[in-house]
C-alpha cells in the first residue's frame, strides 16, 4: 500500500468518523430540546421551568409566584385544549366536505389521518389517561 493511498484512506475514515458523530450529537440534542418542550406541557414541568428561569431570591418571594405561574400554567392548558377541540372540529368539517368528492381509498386514507390521536401533551402526559385519547367516533 502507498503511503498516497493510506493518506487517502485515513482521510475517509476520518471524514466517516466526524460524519457519525455530528449525526449522534444533532440527535442527542434534538432529543434533549425536544424533552425539554415536552415537560413544558404539563402543569408541574411548567411550573418548575418557570421558577428555574426566574430563579426566586427567598422562600417567601417563591411562595408569592408560584400561585401566579400555576394559575398561567392552568390557562395554558385550557388553551391547548381549546385548540385541540377546534382543531378536530376543522379537521371533521373538511372530512365531510371533501367525502362527496374522493374515492373508497382517498376516503380511507383521510379517514386514518383523522383519527388519529392527537400530538402528545394532554394533562396526563402524553395525549391523556393511559398515554393516548380515544379517537373521535368515525363520521360517515
Amino acid at each position: 500500500m502507498t503511503p498516497r493511498t493510506r493518506s487517502y484512506l485515513l482521510l475517509g475514515a476520518t471524514l466517516v468518523i466526524g460524519i457519525v458523530l455530528g449525526a449522534l450529537l444533532v440527535g442527542a440534542l434534538g432529543q434533549f430540546r425536544a424533552g425539554r418542550i415536552e415537560g413544558m406541557r404539563d402543569r408541574d414541568g411548567f411550573v418548575r421551568d418557570i421558577q428555574r428561569m426566574i430563579q426566586p431570591r427567598d422562600d417567601a418571594q417563591r411562595a408569592t409566584l408560584r400561585p401566579i405561574i400555576e394559575a398561567t400554567a392552568t390557562r395554558n392548558r385550557q388553551v391547548m385544549d381549546d385548540f385541540n377541540d377546534q382543531m378536530r372540529a376543522a379537521l371533521a368539517e373538511l372530512v365531510a366536505e371533501l367525502e362527496p368528492h374522493l374515492d373508497e381509498e382517498q376516503m380511507a386514507r383521510l379517514q386514518r389521518f383523522a383519527d388519529r390521536p392527537p400530538p402528545p401533551g394532554g394533562p396526563e402526559g402524553r395525549g391523556g389517561p393511559g398515554g393516548r385519547r380515544p379517537p373521535p367516533p368515525k363520521r360517515r
